[in-house]
């Protein structure tokens, strides 16, 4: 019997916006995660749900299958290894915004 994915959902802002989304993760291999989704959330539905506590540790990236931002469409992905916050970049600004 195969074992399903470890998959996570991490909270993360636009940049630009500063509206909040969550992210779907999944971990291809020990400490190696991919993200592979995107979706708006409300702050007070992300805590009900538990996103807002969750946290990856390890190296990621981004697949084919990562739809962007859903606010500015950035396709940037950037993991604050000080806070441990995963956050949307715009590929542009000089700073991150975390979550």
């Amino acid at each position: 019997m195969s074992q399903l994915p470890n998959m996570v959902i991490v909270m993360s802002r636009c940049s630009r916006s500063r509206e909040p989304f969550g992210m779907r993760f999944e971990e291809l291999s020990q400490g190696l995660w991919v993200t592979d989704w995107a979706f708006p959330v409300r702050e007070n539905t992300a805590k009900k749900e538990g996103y807002d506590q969750s946290d990856i540790k390890g190296a990621f990236a981004g697949s084919d299958e990562y739809p962007s931002c859903p606010f500015c469409k950035g396709d940037s992905v950037i993991y604050c290894s000080r806070c441990g916050k995963v956050s949307c970049y715009d590929g542009s600004s000089g700073t991150a915004r975390r979550a």
